[in-house]
């Protein structure tokens, strides 16, 4: 199945991840909340930093180099970690594993890449599954259908 709306919310989440990351190391978004221009509603602790750096990188390197099946596996990942991280930021706990939450607006953020990531792994899907409706054979052989 054709992953690129998947491998493309990878490439941009890649990068905007890395950017966060290095702007809560310099002071603009945190590493505490005094350090960042959002105050107390968005910031960035040194570790969330360090993780959304990593996870920037394992994002492009995902996209760029490995297969299509692997991308949408990381892509449905992501989406369960952002979709229930931001979730239980918002309405449970202020840290996980010791580990500070951004405050509201960062939690909001992560629940709403979670369902970007969900969006881009099942509009595919859907798109695939549309084309085989209409009789597209590639299509319906890619999801494993007949075509009617």
């Amino acid at each position: 199945m054709e992953a690129k709306m998947s491998k493309n919310f990878l490439i941009w989440i890649g990068y905007i991840g890395i950017i966060l990351g290095i702007l809560g190391f310099i002071h603009v978004l945190g590493p505490t909340p005094q350090n960042s221009i959002f105050g107390s509603y968005w910031w960035m602790s040194s570790q969330i930093n360090l993780i959304y750096i990593i996870g920037g990188i394992v994002s492009l390197f995902t996209a760029y180099v490995l297969s299509e099946s692997i991308v949408q596996i990381v892509t449905y990942g992501i989406a369960i970690l952002a979709f229930f991280g931001g979730l239980y930021g918002l309405f449970w706990a202020p840290a996980v594993f010791s580990v500070p939450l951004e405050g509201v607006i960062g939690n909001l953020i992560t629940f709403l890449i979670g369902v970007w990531a969900l969006w881009s792994v099942s509009g595919e899907r859907f798109a695939l599954m549309r084309r085989c409706r209409a009789g597209d054979n590639e299509a319906c052989n890619m999801l494993g259908m007949h075509a009617k």
